[in-house]
């Protein structure tokens, strides 16, 4: 399987991830984060809830930009902590 190099842009996925999870982590309840890049260019996060017994972030990611008026998701990453 042939992987592609990171883009600035994947970069920068990652960072909005990362920091939405350090802001948001709760050990066993807010372990993940995700972030979604749109068609406007606008980034959207969100974080998992309540561990394993909730939503995952990814759609809350989603819910969030399409809560906004966006409709084309463009790349989604996912941290764990």
């Amino acid at each position: 399987m042939n992987h592609l190099p990171l883009t600035p842009e994947d970069m920068e996925l990652i960072r909005a991830a990362e920091e939405t999870l350090r802001r948001a982590y709760v050990p066993d309840r807010h372990t993940v984060a995700a972030a979604v890049r749109a068609g406007s260019g606008r980034i959207y996060t969100g974080v998992n809830i309540e561990g394993i017994h909730g939503p995952c972030a990814e759609p809350v990611a989603l819910g969030n930009a399409f809560a906004h008026g966006e409709r084309d998701i463009l790349a989604m990453v996912a941290v764990h902590r």
